[in-house]
């Protein structure tokens, strides 16, 4: 056996179709004979003569890109026969779903934290608020029994000593001697 010389530019899908591949083979640029896999998937599901078809009918800047589509259609369905290329959009839109509600979640929760803290703050600084005006309040009601205390001392004492005031006996306006006796 002889090999000719045309067999080995022959692209994918003219080695497939077993057919001689012209020079202006719409299919070689798209399907290398180096990939036969590429363009029996495509064959599958769409047959080459409609390949042939969609890729006239695009762009020439754009079939390279309609070619790889095709490849990914067909890979899908051969993976996937109900749903092909839409059962996997359709998977990851419910990933997407599931992210984004457990992001919206996740920001409830950062939210709660937050709340709550900004509460916690809120309610020890009203303790505080609190505590402090109780401590004042005591005191006031101390300094207040004090003074009701000390004048009821007073009164005590002035009525022991025979009517004489209490200031004056503890701390006399008269001057005192050396023997410690009051000097008028």
């Amino acid at each position: 056996m002889s090999s000719n010389p045309g067999n080995n530019r022959r692209c994918a899908g003219c080695k497939y179709l077993r057919r001689r591949c012209p020079k202006d083979c719409l299919l070689a640029p798209y399907f290398p004979p180096n990939n036969p896999q590429r363009f029996e998937s495509v064959h599958k599901i769409f047959g080459a003569s409609n390949v042939a078809k969609l890729l006239q009918q695009v762009a020439e800047d754009r079939r390279a890109e309609a070619a790889d589509c095709m490849v990914y259609e067909a890979s899908s369905r051969v993976s996937n026969p109900v749903y092909g290329c839409a059962g996997m959009i359709y998977q990851l839109q419910e990933e997407i779903m599931k992210v984004q509600l457990e992001i919206q979640n996740v920001k409830g929760k950062i939210a709660l934290h937050n709340a709550q803290q900004s509460f916690s703050s809120v309610l020890q600084q009203q303790q505080q608020q609190l505590q402090e005006e109780h401590k004042e309040r005591v005191i006031g009601v101390v300094g207040a029994s004090n003074d009701v205390h000390h004048r009821g001392l007073q009164e005590q004492c002035a009525y022991n000593l025979g009517g004489t005031e209490l200031d004056e006996f503890l701390w006399p306006t008269s001057e005192v001697n050396s023997d410690h006796r009051f000097i008028n």
